[in-house]
């Protein structure tokens, strides 16, 4: 995923540098500045308040243009120097972290898994002390204008995406093709993924704000299953939209054929990994089938894969114990993407009826709770009949 320096927040023209703390064009940078020099006050010429604004419509309305000054990020400082280059300078633009492209450092730091009798073996302790460590502690700072101005929420995940964005993990040139899938290397890269959930989550205001019990609550639920949204949808990014593509990115930095691949461990007996095999290839070919390809047919564009997000962070349907409050703030967080994609739709998509669109982005956050249900199901099924075993998938961590 791009992070928007290819064209102008504003109006989607060409950018000229960063203006005001975000990618815009001279044009609107202009704008915004005399704006703010003269004291300017406009009304909204249609009445609407969400006229266009894009470089394809002829005198846009100047109201909602400074409006989405604002809302992109836009912040006048009187002693800052209007940017020339088309490179943002580190001072004007903080949209990562310095950590969101690598492991965190404290995961280096993650015992050894070790697999003996069909069991995982391993302290999982250390993970939940640095996830603890990120969800106790400040609000993590996002866009350039982060804490003067409200960001609306799909602009604070636009933003966040980055800690999970396998684009920004992944280093490597080129994706290998692995037949034998190492669990070990599978479930570490797992852990890595839910450190990042965990940053990706305090990047919303909303969200570091909860009760400490709610805040775990709300991750746990959301953390594994956000792994069935990232995956098929960096697969579509790395590889299209070819519907007969058996690639599918499992990994950080590789990818399975859904057709052609087995889990793998050494220690295990070929019973054993047969029988593992029997229980969870299947699951992976349902993610392909039930992810990957609906987001194959519908092209899905970078707004709606924030909206799928929204929902799958939010979702607190069924979490036990959280307070009215937290309920509360999840609905109200989930209704503010929801308007937003209609915006969305309307106005840039120029979409006269998107419910068949909306429709099946619905049926993919249900397929998503499938997925997760299902995986429960199958640890648990793998644990009675002594087939595999992992703590990590506990009902009480990431189960």
């Amino acid at each position: 995923m791009t992070l928007d320096e290819d064209h102008c927040l504003v109006c989607g023209s060409p950018p000229h540098g960063v203006h005001f703390g975000v990618f815009s064009c001279r044009a609107c940078a202009a704008f915004f500045r005399r704006t703010i020099a003269i004291g300017k006050s406009y009304s909204c010429r249609r009445g609407t308040k969400n006229c266009p604004v894009s470089k394809g419509v002829k005198n846009i309305c100047r109201f909602c243009r400074y409006r989405k000054c604002i809302q992109v990020g836009m912040v006048f400082n009187e002693n800052a120097t209007p940017s020339t280059s088309t490179s943002p300078r580190s001072s004007d633009i903080d949209r990562a972290p310095s950590d969101a492209a690598d492991p965190p450092t404290k995961a280096a730091l993650l015992p050894d898994i070790t697999i003996s009798e069909n069991r995982v073996n391993y302290d999982f302790q250390p993970l939940l002390d640095i996830i603890s460590e990120t969800l106790s502690g400040e609000k993590l700072r996002v866009g350039p204008s982060d804490g003067q101005v409200r960001y609306s929420p799909l602009l604070t995940l636009h933003y966040a995406f980055r800690h999970i964005d396998p684009d920004v993990v992944c280093t490597a040139p080129q994706l290998p093709h692995v037949k034998k899938v190492d669990l070990k290397i599978l479930f570490r890269e797992m852990e890595h993924f839910f450190i990042r959930v965990s940053k990706f989550a305090m990047c919303c205001k909303e969200f570091a704000d909860l009760p400490g019990p709610d805040k775990w609550q709300v991750y746990r639920r959301s953390a594994s299953i956000l792994f069935y949204v990232v995956k098929p949808y960096w697969t579509l990014k790395k590889f299209g939209t070819d519907l007969n593509d058996r690639r599918f990115c499992l990994g950080e930095s590789w990818y399975i054929d859904v057709q052609n691949f087995e889990y793998h461990a050494v220690e295990f007996s070929q019973k054993c990994s047969d029988e593992m095999n029997r229980l969870f290839k299947p699951f992976t070919d349902m993610m392909y089938q039930t992810v990957l390809t609906p987001m194959r047919e519908l092209h899905i564009t970078e707004k709606e894969l924030l909206f799928l997000l929204a929902h799958t962070l939010w979702n607190v349907k069924g979490v036990p114990g959280l307070s009215a409050q937290t309920v509360e703030v999840a609905e109200r967080f989930v209704d503010e993407v929801t308007s937003e994609l209609h915006n969305y739709y309307v106005y840039e998509m120029r979409m006269d009826s998107y419910a068949v669109r909306l429709t099946k982005l619905v049926k993919l956050l249900a397929n998503f709770e499938k997925l997760w249900r299902l995986k429960r199901e199958l640890m648990d099924v793998a644990a009675v009949f002594e087939i595999f075993r992992c703590s990590l998938f506990n009902e009480s961590l990431f189960g």
